[in-house]
């Protein structure tokens, strides 16, 4: 009897991620393919870093905020709110912690797209290599670390989010495969028809890819880099120098799904 109860104490206590026996090879971080050289490499681990912490915080945010908080109503409205809340948590924590064996940055562009078209920041494999992403050289030149959220005149609603390395990865990870199925898509593209989205399509926002995207990075803006106020509409719409023209500012950068789609914005 005391045995027993020694065995099912030592069962409740043990945290799951020791479960082995679930599977052996599980790892919750995407790997940096050997063709990266070792400046490459840091940046990489680096991005990494800064997506784990932001698809964390955005699955936190999310869960504890209610369906009455007004990010949370701004992103993924009132319509069926308690269904939209627990699909895009279910997307974050997939995100952050599911099973990404297999999932590869590469550096050394093996199918020749970084080369033969410059606005290429990355891509992926498609049947090429269904887990493998392909980092070009346009990312390293464009994206901006988490320590710039809210600094440097960014904000978020007049921001490409994507500008993040850490948001661009959730949008190169949301379509592999191993993550939601690769189902997360392109309904809203921009911040103003994503916001609208969510009043007048709110089942939609969930699985939309730039909700996910700004989500994270508003959550993120209201919780670490200016607390309770983030960097939104109201900062935004004080005056501003003019900015210079989007080719000048932000290059149009493009990058192909698994079904062969190329996809093509300013924020890469």
């Amino acid at each position: 009897m005391k045995f027993f109860a020694f065995l099912l104490t030592a069962v409740i206590a043990a945290p799951f991620d020791n479960a082995k026996w679930v599977n052996s090879r599980y790892t919750s971080r995407v790997a940096v393919h050997e063709s990266c050289n070792p400046v490459q490499r840091i940046q990489l681990e680096k991005a990494l870093d800064d997506y784990e912490r932001l698809v964390h915080n955005a699955n936190d945010y999310l869960l504890r905020s209610g369906p009455e908080d007004e990010l949370t109503i701004k992103y993924f409205g009132t319509d069926s709110q308690a269904q939209n809340q627990v699909v895009a948590a279910g997307i974050y924590d997939n995100l952050s912690r599911g099973d990404k064996y297999g999932a590869t940055l590469r550096c050394d562009d093996p199918d020749s797209l970084c080369a033969q078209i410059p606005t290429y920041a990355g891509h992926h494999r498609g049947t090429n290599g269904t887990l493998e992403t392909v980092i070009c050289d346009l990312s390293y030149e464009t994206r901006k670390p988490i320590e710039q959220v809210c600094a440097l005149g960014h904000r978020v609603p007049d921001d490409n989010a994507s500008k993040f390395w850490g948001i661009d990865f959730i949008h190169r990870f949301s379509h592999l495969p191993i993550v939601a199925g690769g189902n997360v898509g392109h309904t809203a593209d921009d911040f103003d028809s994503l916001i609208d989205l969510a009043k007048n399509n709110a089942s939609a926002s969930a699985w939309n890819m730039k909700t996910l995207q700004y989500y994270a990075l508003d959550a993120w803006a209201h919780t670490f880099a200016n607390p309770g106020v983030g960097c939104d509409e109201e900062e935004a719409s004080q005056p501003a120098p003019a900015q210079p023209s989007p080719t000048a500012d932000a290059p149009v950068s493009c990058h192909t799904h698994a079904n062969g789609e190329e996809h093509c914005s300013s924020d890469g």
